[in-house]
């Protein structure tokens, strides 16, 4: 199987600076701190309002307004769970939410629309695509699948997602191609995902690439490659 190379997006700084607090507030909120932050639908990247962020196991909670944002104060240090929910779409956890004395924390998060379907039925059923039989790619042919103009075309494809650049999300997420005889790709599994903005910005960029089929003796065949794409906010 040919190995294909992760590249990095390089991108601007991002940074977001602490908020400034009136006197005396950090003697009467000792060890305390706000978890603030935006929703955002996963599809569009358009704010949510309504939706109920909670950290689980305690009463602290808020809802989003119209922009999209929440803030839930007083927050002792510890570490949290937080949840978002809103009728119509799937709940999202956010798990090891550090909050550290006065540092205050800020976090992007995005929910996607939930799945809906008679319970029993089948994807056909449900007008969704039938997904191939995974074993009918080999992951170990003689000659691997290439993108077609090479990996800078592939390159052109990754877009860094806005939202996750303001909230400072990057990471390598690995994915899995299958890709037929024609050399299209048939479908894109995360292997490996770092967050859904991120995720989901690389299944689309694989996507969107033609590749030179794999070949067996000669013969054009389906293939399987995994593909590592870095996503880097340069310093």
């Amino acid at each position: 199987m040919t190995s294909i190379a992760a590249f990095a997006v390089g991108l601007l700084s991002v940074t977001v600076s602490g908020w400034h607090v009136a006197p005396g507030w950090l003697e009467q909120h000792q060890d305390r701190s706000s978890i603030r932050g935006k929703v955002a639908d996963a599809g569009t990247q358009k704010p949510v309002q309504g939706a109920r962020v909670a950290l689980a196991g305690t009463a602290m909670k808020a809802s989003t307004d119209a922009q999209g944002e929440f803030s839930i104060p007083g927050v002792p240090s510890g570490t949290y769970t937080a949840t978002v929910s809103l009728s119509g779409y799937a709940t999202v956890r956010w798990e090891n939410v550090r909050v550290d004395g006065d540092r205050n924390v800020y976090l992007m998060l995005t929910l996607s629309r939930a799945q809906t379907g008679k319970e029993g039925e089948t994807d056909q059923e449900k007008g969704r695509p039938v997904k191939p039989d995974d074993s009918d790619y080999t992951a170990s042919a003689e000659q691997g699948p290439e993108p077609i103009g090479g990996i800078s075309v592939l390159m052109r494809h990754v877009v860094y997602p806005e939202f996750a650049l303001k909230g400072g999300i990057q990471g390598t997420v690995y994915v899995e191609a299958f890709i037929n005889e024609e050399g299209t790709v048939d479908k894109v599994e995360v292997l490996k995902g770092v967050h859904e903005l991120l995720d989901r910005a690389a299944v689309e960029a694989v996507k969107a690439t033609r590749f030179t089929p794999g070949r067996e003796g000669g013969k054009a065949v389906k293939t399987r490659v995994a593909i590592p794409i870095r996503f880097r906010i340069s310093p």
